[in-house]
């Protein structure tokens, strides 16, 4: 297979992942042509795996072994390319470390790729300028500009998929809600009340719907909360009740988590470890952000824009100035308050979860309220 034909095969496939997860697909692309030898390495052919992944977490699933930095590494294997792309978007997604990439734009792939690598992705110190010459060679940022029609132009007609166990779809406004509950055996009420949401709110291209209740729990046994993100969206994304997810955390139901809180997903969490909840100013930009896309209210759209806008000035986080080698250290000695998690106390002082656990040789993420931690800035 060519690059361009790699690009022409797969382009749907990761502009409909981008839709779901919020990964560019300028950035899934370059790196599944970086990885996989655009479709023909062994991973790719024998195992579907696109994106060099490798067996680490709470993989499950069927593995392949080869040659990487050491001998014989596991790497994931995949049912099909599919399934690849998806666990790619959940990886990224999922994981902590990258956490910072989604305050990012979709369009700002130089930095998507630079945080990519800053993050810990590759250990090749090209691996940055490769992915944006890859971009920057294909065209491949016009993808990011992508759309649920052109996704269905491109052939992918928003087949039902399966997350958690049910099976959704990514929602496209070209078939009516209507239409869509009528095929699927539901009456258009049922598929509001499944998706946990109000009778007759406005529904945006590209959102996820369940076809079929969702779980009382996940597959995944955390998330932590990246960016402004509601718990509503957090239940979408795992496939998984509105309510269980409240029950499960020890929330009222309503409330939102704050940013890098850790969100139980399979198990309830102790009542001594409680959730801290979001500023009233993230709260604010919630609930303008969850009544833009129910209610398409102008009024909601000015709110939002104008508090993402104080939001983003004071927490600019600018990867591209980023250089450890450069800077000069200066210790500061943080000590843990109640309910922090070192990943927001990283975001805090921008830096990685893995610079303070090597910092301080921290061997999980646990902390204790009143633990002195080392930061070098």
């Amino acid at each position: 297979m060519t690059t361009q034909a790699y690009i022409e095969e797969y382009s749907s496939l990761a502009m409909e992942e981008m839709m779901r997860s919020g990964v560019p697909a300028s950035i899934t692309l370059a790196q599944g042509i970086l990885e996989s030898r655009s479709g023909n390495s062994r991973l790719a052919k024998e195992a579907n795996n696109h994106f060099g992944i490798k067996c680490k977490g709470n993989w499950n699933g069927k593995t392949i072994y080869a040659d990487d930095d050491r001998p014989q590494e596991c790497f994931r294997a995949y049912p099909s390319v599919f399934d690849s792309y998806a666990d790619h978007s959940d990886f990224l997604r999922e994981n902590q470390r990258y956490s910072i990439l989604f305050e990012l734009s979709k369009s700002d792939y130089k930095n998507w790729a630079k945080g990519l690598k800053f993050a810990g992705y590759a250990t090749n110190p090209k691996y940055a300028n490769i992915l944006i010459s890859l971009i920057e060679r294909y065209n491949l940022d016009k993808f990011d500009m992508g759309s649920i029609s052109q996704i269905s132009e491109n052939g992918q007609k928003n087949l039902p998929k399966r997350n958690n166990h049910y099976k959704n779809i990514i929602y496209s406004s070209e078939k009516s809600l209507e239409d869509l509950a009528v095929k699927n055996g539901l009456t258009l009420r049922k598929l509001y009340r499944i998706n946990d949401l109000p009778l007759g709110s406005y529904v945006k291209d590209g959102a996820i719907l369940y076809l079929e209740p969702k779980g009382r729990k996940a597959t995944k046994k955390y998330q932590y909360v990246n960016d402004i993100e509601s718990m509503h969206e957090i239940s979408q994304w795992h496939g998984i009740r509105l309510r269980n997810l409240y029950k499960l955390n020890r929330m009222n139901y309503g409330t939102q988590p704050a940013k890098g809180q850790r969100l139980f997903l399979k198990k309830r969490r102790s009542k001594k470890n409680q959730v801290l909840f979001a500023s009233p100013k993230e709260t604010e930009i919630i609930e303008a952000k969850k009544n833009i896309e129910q209610n398409q209210g102008e009024e909601e759209k000015t709110i939002y824009q104008n508090a993402t806008q104080t939001i983003s000035t004071s927490n600019n986080l600018k990867l591209e100035n980023v250089d450890s080698a450069t800077q000069k250290n200066r210790q500061i000695i943080h000590v843990v308050k109640k309910g922090e998690t070192l990943y927001g106390i990283a975001i805090n002082y921008q830096v990685t979860v893995e610079n303070i656990q090597e910092w301080n040789q921290l061997k999980n993420f646990d902390l204790k309220m009143g633990q002195e931690l080392k930061i070098l800035k």
